[in-house]
């Protein structure tokens, strides 16, 4: 009888996990500010710098997307770029995380600028086609 009481708590305890996860039942405790945007030149993708905050155990971070220039920043993390102050390390921005800074290169190269003590977490080398390039800075 154990047995059966354990295993049927498991499955109950998959089936919410499922549902919650892929219909979203349960609200998301997170939350993104945009602090800045950048359309690259041909108008038709954009950096979107923001803060993303999980609540109260969680610090605050910086994050980058690239989007189309049109679609709206869902929220979800940063398809590109995630840091974090590294606990003070690296100065803190507007946002509470790390400063960043992007500049559009050309349409489909994008140069990301952060602190050397922030702490990365996502780094990507490209996406669709766009490839990023990072540079520390220490301002």
């Amino acid at each position: 009888m154990k047995k059966f009481a354990f295993i049927f708590l498991v499955l109950v305890a998959g089936v919410l996990f499922f549902f919650s996860y892929n219909f979203q039942i349960f609200e998301n405790p997170c939350g993104n500010e945009i602090l800045s945007e950048s359309t690259n030149p041909n108008g038709l993708t954009k950096a979107v710098i923001f803060q993303r905050d999980c609540g109260a155990t969680t610090g605050f971070s910086t994050q980058v997307s690239i989007l189309k220039s049109k679609e709206d920043l869902k929220n979800k993390g940063g398809n590109i770029f995630v840091a974090d102050t590294n606990h003070g390390e690296a100065p803190s921005g507007i946002g509470g995380g790390p400063k960043v800074d992007v500049e559009w290169l050309s349409q489909n190269e994008l140069k990301i600028f952060y602190h050397p003590k922030a702490r990365t977490y996502t780094k990507s080398s490209s996406l669709n086609g766009i490839q990023i390039i990072y540079e520390e800075i220490e301002k």
